[in-house]
């Protein structure tokens, strides 16, 4: 089991249909308490927008869409986003859209780009989470000695407490 994964531009090529059992695979191999980065497409970004305007056959489904390339892309919203991950054992951290305007200035057009960035905290079961305290009793005296001597400081201006004890 791991404590971090993260999903850059990967969970919007997933078709909506199997979304649901895709982030429940990948809860599968998180901790407790681990957490899964995100960062997607968010909706009224410039390339769902050109895909709207094109043939209604691109459109496959609310927010969802069929590139010229054949590959599929959802575009997310908070709340969309949100929902998904927090019906399989999720709770969302934070959450933020990004909005940028892309100015070309030799072709005189200003793009909008948006993407939906999120820290969701796998909470998991009770079950899970009896196997894990007993993981770390189990280990407890080879981590403190990996921990000895272990202090808080800070690191890339975020304070991070690194514990003595498991």
């Amino acid at each position: 089991a791991v404590d971090i994964t993260t999903l850059i531009f990967v969970i919007s090529a997933i078709p909506p249909e199997k979304l649901e059992q895709s982030i429940a695979n990948i809860a599968k191999t998180l901790r407790p308490g681990a957490h899964v980065l995100v960062r997607d497409y968010g909706t009224g970004d410039l390339a769902e927008e050109r895909l709207d305007k094109k043939k209604a056959t691109r459109k496959l489904g609310e927010n969802y869409y069929v590139r010229g390339d054949g590959t599929f892309c959802v575009y997310f919203s908070e709340e969309s986003l949100t929902r998904a991950f927090e019906s399989a054992g999720f709770k969302t951290v934070s959450m933020k859209t990004c909005k940028r305007e892309i100015e070309n200035r030799r072709q005189q057009v200003t793009m909008k780009r948006n993407w939906v960035q999120a820290v969701f905290q796998y909470v998991g079961t009770e079950e899970e989470a009896v196997v894990e305290y007993e993981w770390h009793r189990e280990h407890e005296s080879s981590a403190a000695i990996f921990l000895d001597g272990a202090e808080e400081r800070n690191t890339h201006e975020e304070e991070v407490t690194v514990c003595k004890n498991l």
